[in-house]
């Protein structure tokens, strides 16, 4: 990353932005994440809880061509 990092190359991602993001997806610093969700129970609306599994989803071969490589070109599967 010695020519300009932060500048967009074509992309809507600089070569900086994506090599953080890459990073972040690597190493999960947060195990999770739980969301609140508004949900639908019969006559009356309610409150949901939803937990995603940064980890799993961060490496799931559905997604990631190489899903256990650090690659902060984005080359996502199918």
């Amino acid at each position: 990353m010695t020519n300009s990092p932060d500048t967009a190359d074509g992309g809507p991602f600089t070569p900086l932005d994506r090599y953080v993001m890459e990073l972040f997806r690597t190493v999960s610093p947060n195990g999770g994440s739980l969301s609140t969700v508004s949900t639908e129970r019969g006559a009356e609306p309610g409150l949901g809880s939803v937990i995603t599994p940064h980890p799993p989803a961060s490496r799931d071969p559905r997604h990631w061509l190489d899903p256990e490589g650090f690659d902060p070109g984005f080359r996502q599967g199918p």
